[in-house]
């Protein structure tokens, strides 16, 4: 497999390229932490497990995160409603 400084290279170079940051996966920084999040993520998705999250394993995150959004809003407009 790919070693640890590479794939944290890669996370912070497609982090940059694509806009997520750490945060997203609920870690701080870009550390074996993080890959291991990620890792966790790509296996409850069916993805590939390299802990590095490229485009596959950042469009899931990304549909995950607008679902989530739209639930909150949701939510939001049914405690003003009533």
């Amino acid at each position: 497999m790919f070693k640890r400084w590479y794939i944290r290279w890669c996370n912070k170079r497609a982090s940059h390229k694509l806009g997520w940051s750490p945060e997203w996966f609920g870690a701080t920084t870009f550390n074996d932490n993080l890959t291991e999040k990620i890792k966790k993520f790509q296996k409850k998705y069916n993805l590939k497990k390299d802990g590095i999250c490229g485009r596959h394993t950042y469009k899931i995150l990304v549909l995950r995160r607008r679902r989530f959004i739209k639930k909150i809003k949701a939510k939001k407009t049914n405690y003003n409603n009533g």
